[in-house]
């Protein structure tokens, strides 16, 4: 992702509410949500009475007379601390937005993680709650939200320190705040995380690309690195994920395995794999890498009992474990868990264990539901069923090549591959030293091996992934 150039600011109220939405709605991807699902933002003008600096208003969803309508939760903000942060911009940043994108991350953060319906950046009034509570929210709003605006493709932690000393000054706050760290804590714990979770982030955002390139060993362990240190419902999705491909190459194959599923990067890629795939595993490691996935599928969903991408996820494992009525439990607990209908991929995979089930009406009510034409492959995925029911999957199997499918990038990863920060490179350049500071270094036990590190040459940061026994490593890069 190319760094903007900064600009001047917007002039009028309108043109800010309309600079800071673009960068909410970039926040929001990161965090995995689409513009409806985020907060809408509110801007204060300067000279309305009551003003706040910026808070978060959460309103539970609740499915309405359409289910495309819903309640929202609100982020109002003040056009004052809009003007601060576009100022320090122009100060001290490469790209616009980058030190809004931590105070919009910080406010998505309160409401990634279920906090109090009512959260603030920096107030008085948040609402009644023990202290030491709103204290450990506040500190875990800054740092998740630090880590999400790095995943957006910005860099705010240099801007922290002025951003908070402006804040402060400009509205007279107290030091020390009710229900808050000090203002001393904050940009402290901000310096102390910014490093780790540059290391993290990027290790995220290098599992991203791994799998793009289908490496799903090794973007296994990026993302299983990551949860380790920080339980985010993505990486263990992703990591869910992978584990699930890995499976999908390697199961013994049957009708299940001539679809389309909605996790895949490219399907003529996964349809190679029906008569190409190389090495072997026992079936200890299959039961393994299927037991795993689920475990990361119900751990993403402990962590957000409405993530929709887990339960999907889930239930293409179940899928693969030829457990069809374990499908269809799990997209029905989804659809009460979320109080939302079933999403077209859903749709799709409720179909599909029907087809395991030869039950043709209902696989054929299913591919029809509204909206299933924007679902995965679906005009594969049609044939292949129609190829089951006729017993025609040999002919199919020759014939898969010549269908036309739309290219379509991967459909339940945490961020679609246009979000994906690193982009691979031949040879990294010349002047690239390679100092040898490891981000991860992983040992083969158990396997793969793989180790990361990184350069940053003028403002283009360089990574160098070693993996298994390949001489030839990998190189990406990150435009900062």
């Amino acid at each position: 992702m190319t760094a903007q150039p900064v600009l001047a600011q917007p002039v009028t109220l309108s043109d800010k509410k309309a600079t800071a939405n673009q960068v909410l709605e970039q926040i929001g991807a990161a965090y995995g949500y689409s513009v409806l699902e985020l907060p809408k933002l509110v801007m204060h003008a300067r000279n309305k009475n009551n003003r706040r600096i910026a808070y978060l208003e959460m309103i539970a969803l609740r499915q309405q007379q359409s289910a495309t309508r819903m309640d929202r939760s609100r982020l109002f903000m003040d056009e004052e601390l809009f003007d601060i942060c576009m100022a320090l911009d122009i100060e001290r940043a490469r790209r616009k937005g980058t030190t809004l994108s931590f105070v919009l991350s910080h406010e998505i953060a309160h409401f990634y993680h279920r906090h109090n319906t009512y959260r603030s950046f920096a107030d008085l009034n948040i609402g009644v709650m023990p202290e030491t509570l709103s204290r450990q929210q506040e500190s875990q709003a800054d740092q998740t939200g630090l880590l999400f605006a790095y995943l957006a493709g910005y860099n705010p932690e240099p801007m922290l320190d002025a951003l908070f000393d402006a804040i402060y000054t400009h509205y007279r706050l107290d030091d020390k705040l009710w229900g808050y760290p000090t203002k001393s804590e904050r940009q402290q714990n901000a310096k102390l995380r910014a490093t780790e979770f540059s290391v993290y982030g990027h290790l995220f955002a290098l599992g991203q690309a791994l799998y793009c390139r289908e490496q799903f060993p090794e973007a296994a362990r990026c993302f299983e690195y990551v949860f380790t240190r920080y339980p985010l419902k993505e990486a263990y999705n992703n990591f869910g994920v992978c584990r699930l491909q890995q499976l999908t190459r390697f199961r013994k194959k049957d009708n299940i395995s001539y679809f389309a599923l909605p996790f895949e990067v490219d399907p003529h890629n996964r349809l190679l794999g029906l008569s190409e795939r190389s090495g072997t595993v026992t079936s200890s490691e299959l039961a393994s890498w299927s037991k795993e996935a689920d475990a990361a599928f119900t751990r993403a969903i402990e962590l957000d009992v409405t993530y929709k991408q887990a339960y999907l996820n889930q239930s293409i494992g179940a899928l693969l474990a030829n457990n069809t009525f374990l499908v269809l439990g799990i997209l029905t607990t989804m659809t009460q868990k979320t109080g939302q209908p079933l999403p077209p991929n859903g749709h799709l995979i409720k179909g599909m264990a029907y087809a395991a089930m030869a039950n043709w009406p209902n696989v054929q009510q299913c591919f029809d539901q509204p909206g299933t034409q924007r679902a995965y492959q679906i005009a594969y995925n049609k044939l292949v069923a129609q190829a089951i029911r006729q017993h025609k999957l040999v002919t199919l199997r020759k014939t898969w090549q010549r269908l036309q499918t739309r290219p379509s990038a991967p459909q339940l990863l945490y961020c679609q591959t246009k979000h994906v920060l690193l982009q691979e490179i031949d040879q990294a350049p010349a002047s690239v030293r390679w100092p040898g500071n490891y981000l991860m270094e992983l040992t083969s036990d158990p396997p793969p091996f793989i180790s990361v590190d990184s350069k940053q040459v003028g403002k283009a940061l360089f990574f160098r992934v070693k993996m298994g026994d390949s001489l030839q490593p990998l190189y990406f890069v990150r435009q900062l």
